[in-house]
């Protein structure tokens, strides 16, 4: 696992610079175990008046409803912006005592380099390693390939193609690239051999890399400086593969040249 991203964010006290170690390290166990001790800060909207329940902001993320906390009044304006409310100072365990609704599960620092995600009760099972829990980009490769397989079971071409534009690929290489190699003119494109005709077979991350030299790159990269008409461009995911003839795969091109970020 590589250091997170900084993207203009810092650590803002020492809850903050052990968490980044902690994933910089890959220690899920150590991260959860810090969190489980540590301020808390729930963004929430003070009621205004007699009567009024106190509302708390909460995020749709990988398909779910998430209440977002964060380790610094600092990252949560980071991460909100104009749009972060008051909050209120809490912790983990006062979290799970007070949970609002068993069918929220809980974002850690949504918005920023350290962030989790995961169900409230798994907090602990995961700081004394009962549990794992996936990071960010593993829980958006799993949402893309469970997009993928219902495009595929649903019949759902377009969809198939939203999701394939959200991220990256596997492209077979017939040499060892740098992972900065531009997918220009000479481009050492690898063909799939015994297919009958010229196809370059794509694979979808989380999945692992086809077998031998390979990059991976965004989809709409491909697309971009796809090299041949003639060539047909084959995607294969955990659901099963699909082929894209080479005509449609300029089609697709210009699409993604007018739209460049599809939802």
């Amino acid at each position: 696992m590589t250091a997170p991203d900084m993207s203009g964010w810092s650590p803002d006290n020492d809850v903050e610079h052990a968490l980044l170690e902690a994933l910089t390290e890959d220690n899920r166990r150590e991260y959860f175990q810090i969190i489980a001790n540590a301020e808390l800060f729930l963004p929430a909207f003070v009621a205004s008046g007699p009567g009024e329940r106190q509302r708390f902001l909460t995020m749709n993320l990988f398909g779910q409803e998430f209440l977002p906390v964060y380790t610094t009044p600092r990252s949560m304006a980071f991460a909100l912006g104009a749009s972060a409310p008051t909050c209120v100072s809490t912790s983990y365990f006062e979290l799970r005592r007070k949970w609002p609704d068993p069918s929220w599960r809980l974002a850690v620092n949504p918005g920023t380099p350290i962030d989790a995600y995961l169900g409230i009760e798994d907090v602990v099972d995961v700081a004394v390693g009962d549990a794992i829990v996936q990071r960010p980009e593993e829980m958006v490769a799993e949402t893309r390939q469970q997009m993928l397989a219902t495009a595929i079971r649903d019949r759902d071409g377009e969809g198939y193609l939203a999701a394939l534009m959200t991220g990256t690929v596997w492209v077979p290489t017939s040499v060892p690239v740098a992972a900065d190699t531009p997918l220009g003119p000479g481009f050492p494109w690898r063909l799939t051999p015994g297919t009958g005709t010229s196809a370059v077979e794509l694979t979808v991350p989380p999945s692992a890399p086809p077998p031998g030299p390979a990059v991976e790159v965004p989809f709409v990269a491909v697309l971009a400086a796809w090299p041949d008409p003639a060539w047909d461009l084959v995607v294969s995911t955990e659901a099963g593969p699909i082929t894209i003839a080479g005509e449609y795969v300029l089609t697709l091109a210009v699409t993604a040249a007018e739209d460049p970020d599809p939802v």
